[in-house]
């Protein structure tokens, strides 16, 4: 008899499923996905601000210069494995809506790892913003 996977129902080789490698009902595949996801997560909003600040403060603007390619590195990782995750579990790249999102936030992330002047850097946040907004948006309008 032939065991299938939980996450996309293909049969097993070996132990393995054939689509997408997983072991264990596909739980070996999915938490490895979202694990990297969260992990480049955490630390992209870990180099955000710093660790320790001494009695005479932090200068932000120092701090944001130093590491703001840290910043858009983890960005860009975080994008690269949603749509990873994308074809591991599924099999496919995401919808076409939403691979253009993430095209639009990797672009940004280049441009944020080019551009060192502050005042591009402030209208490039301001731009995620606005990006990230009509992407949620976009999002929950397709979950009726």
């Amino acid at each position: 008899m032939t065991n299938h996977c939980r996450c996309v129902a293909r049969p097993r080789s070996g132990g393995r499923c054939t689509a997408c490698g997983c072991v264990a009902n596909g739980q070996s595949s999915r938490l490895g996905s979202s694990s990297r996801k969260t992990a480049t997560l955490y630390v992209m909003a870990a180099v955000t601000l710093p660790e320790e600040v001494d009695e005479g403060g932090v200068d932000l603007g120092l701090y944001f210069d130093r590491h703001h390619r840290w910043f858009f590195a983890f960005f860009l990782a975080t994008l690269v494995v949603s749509v990873a995750k994308d074809l591991i579990l599924g099999g496919r790249l995401p919808s076409q809506a939403n691979l253009i999102f993430h095209a639009v936030l990797a672009a940004g992330c280049v441009a944020g790892l080019s551009v060192d002047r502050r005042r591009f850097q402030e209208v490039l946040g301001v731009g995620f913003a606005l990006v990230i907004v009509a992407y949620i948006g976009a999002l929950f309008s397709q979950l009726r």
